[in-house]
C-alpha cells in the first residue's frame, strides 16, 4: 500500500448471535448522524428515521427503520481505538457506533430471526487500508474477526457474540488529501488505473499481494457506480468501496461520509436481508423430506415467503438513481433474483406436491364416504323388503281366510279350536304372499340396476 496518508469511513455487517443484552444502552431507531452544513444559529439536521425516508421510499422504510413487528433497529455511539500504543504516523482504525437490526424471520422462522450488527468505524493516516484490513478480516483459518472483539468490548463484558458470525458486508469510503486514490502493491501486468486498483481493494478487503483479481476478467469491474466526478463506487459480493476522485477538503465529503454512513448502508442492509432470508428459505426447503405429508411446513414457509415479498423485496427503494443502482448491483453480485426464481419454483413444486397428495387423501375419504352409504342403501333396502314380505305375508294370509268365509267353527272338535289346521293354513297362504312380494321387489332391484 502507498505510504501516503489517507482517510477511511464507513460501516461492516455482520450476522451475529448474542448471549444477553449490552449493558451499553442501545437508543431506539438508526444512528442519528449530523447532515448537512450547519451554520451558526441553524437547528441540526439527524439522520433519524423521518429524515431518511426522504430518501428511502416509504415502502422500504418500515423494514429497515423497526416500524413494523418484523423489524427493530437501535444504535448507540461508542468509541473505541484499536490499540493506545504509538502507531508512528500510521492509521488507527477505531469504532465509533453501533447499530442492532432484527429482522423477526429466521431459519426455523423462529423470533429469534436475523441478527446484524453494523460497526461504524474510521481510521486515518498512514496505510490506512491496511488498518483496516487487518481488524475485519479474521486474524486466522476458524479466528474471529478482530473488530468483533473491539465490539464486544465496547458493549461491556455481558454482551458476547456466541455462535459462528458471519460478515456479510461493508461499505467504505477512502479520500485522500491530494484526490489521488491509494493503491495496493500490484503484480506485474496489472493495467487496471489506480481509481480502479483502489476501489477492488476497498469494497474486497482483501489484500492485494494475497488475494490478486485477475484484471483480464472483463466482468469484475461491471458493477461500478459513477455517482459523480467528485466519487466513484465499485459493488462487489463482500462490500461496497467509495473513492473520492478529489481532494478531501472538499467541503462534500462530510456528506458524502454521511451517505455511507446512513442511506447506503440501508440500501446494502436491505440487499443482504434478501439474501440471507432467502438462504433461510432454501435451506428450510432443502430439509424437509416426504414433502407430500407436510403441509404445516408448507404453510410456515409460504408465510415467510410472503413476508419477504411484501416488507423486503424490493429493488427501488428511493426516486433517486444511485441508490437504486446500489441496491441492484448488490442483489446482482449476491446472486439473489436467481435464487429467489429458485425458491419460489421450488415453493411451487412443494404446493403442488402436498396440494396433489391432500387430493388423493380427499379421493380416498370420498370412495369410503361413498361405500358407506352404499352400505347403509343396501342395509335400509333389505330392510325395507323386509318389512314388505313380511307385511305381503300377513296380508295375503288375512286375505286368504276372508276370501275363502273360513269359519272357525269347522275347524274345530269337540275340543275346541283346531289350531294346527289354522296355523298351517295361515302359514301356506302367508308363504305365497312372502313369494310374490319377493319376486316383486327383485324386479325393482334389477331394473335399478340397470346402467
Amino acid at each position: 500500500m502507498s505510504e501516503r496518508e489517507g482517510r477511511i469511513v464507513g460501516t461492516v455487517l455482520f450476522r451475529v448471535r448474542t448471549n444477553c443484552a449490552p449493558s451499553l444502552e442501545f437508543v431506539e431507531g438508526p444512528l442519528p448522524l449530523p447532515w448537512g452544513l450547519q451554520g451558526e444559529g441553524t437547528p441540526s439536521l439527524r439522520t433519524d428515521a423521518d429524515l431518511r425516508q426522504t430518501y428511502i421510499a416509504l415502502h422500504a422504510g418500515p423494514s429497515l427503520y423497526g416500524a413494523n413487528e418484523e423489524s427493530d433497529r437501535s444504535h448507540a455511539f461508542v468509541p473505541i481505538s484499536a490499540t493506545d500504543s504509538d502507531s508512528g504516523g500510521d492509521a488507527i482504525a477505531e469504532i465509533t457506533a453501533l447499530e442492532l437490526h432484527t429482522w423477526a424471520t429466521g431459519a426455523d422462522g423462529s423470533e429469534d430471526g436475523i441478527h446484524v450488527l453494523v460497526i461504524h468505524l474510521q481510521a486515518e493516516g498512514l496505510k490506512v487500508l491496511d488498518a483496516v484490513i487487518e481488524i475485519c478480516r479474521p486474524s486466522a483459518p476458524g479466528k474471529s474477526w478482530p473488530v468483533l472483539g473491539m465490539a464486544e468490548e465496547a458493549t461491556g463484558a455481558s454482551w458476547t457474540i456466541v455462535g459462528n458470525p458471519t460478515r456479510l458486508g461493508s461499505l467504505l469510503l477512502m479520500t485522500t488529501p491530494d484526490g489521488v486514490p491509494l493503491t495496493p502493491a500490484t503484480r506485474p501486468g496489472n493495467d487496471w488505473t489506480e481509481l480502479e486498483q483502489a476501489m477492488w481493494s476497498v469494497a474486497s478487503l482483501a489484500p492485494y499481494d494475497r488475494y490478486p483479481p485477475d484484471h483480464t476478467d472483463p466482468d469484475l469491474l461491471q458493477s461500478t457506480i459513477h455517482l459523480s466526478a467528485t466519487w466513484r463506487a465499485l459493488v462487489l459480493r463482500d462490500g461496497v468501496g467509495f473513492i473520492g476522485c478529489s481532494p478531501s477538503s472538499d467541503p462534500f465529503f462530510p456528506s458524502a461520509e454521511a451517505l455511507v454512513r446512513t442511506v447506503y448502508t440501508d440500501v446494502l442492509l436491505l440487499a443482504k436481508l434478501q439474501r440471507e432470508t432467502l438462504a433461510d428459505l432454501a435451506a428450510s426447503l432443502a430439509s424437509i423430506d416426504h414433502r407430500e405429508t407436510r403441509s404445516d411446513d408448507l404453510t410456515s414457509i409460504v408465510d415467510r415467503a410472503t413476508m419477504l415479498r411484501n416488507r423486503l423485496w424490493w429493488d427501488d427503494v428511493t426516486s433517486h438513481g444511485h441508490g437504486n443502482a446500489l441496491l441492484r448491483a448488490a442483489q446482482s453480485e449476491l446472486a439473489s433474483p436467481q435464487l429467489f426464481k429458485r425458491v419460489n419454483e421450488d415453493l411451487a413444486t412443494f404446493r403442488a406436491e402436498v396440494g396433489a397428495h391432500e387430493l388423493s387423501l380427499l379421493r380416498e375419504s370420498q370412495d369410503r364416504e361413498r361405500d358407506a352409504q352404499l352400505r347403509l342403501e343396501r342395509r335400509q333396502n333389505d330392510f325395507e323388503s323386509l318389512l314388505k314380505r313380511s307385511g305381503a305375508a300377513l296380508a295375503t294370509a288375512t286375505l286368504t281366510i276372508a276370501f275363502f268365509g273360513v269359519n272357525l267353527t269347522h275347524l274345530t272338535d269337540g275340543d275346541g279350536v283346531s289350531w294346527p289346521y289354522v296355523v298351517g293354513g295361515t302359514f301356506i297362504a302367508g308363504m305365497l304372499g312372502w313369494a310374490v312380494a319377493s319376486i316383486a321387489v327383485r324386479a325393482r332391484v334389477d331394473e335399478e340396476d340397470v346402467p
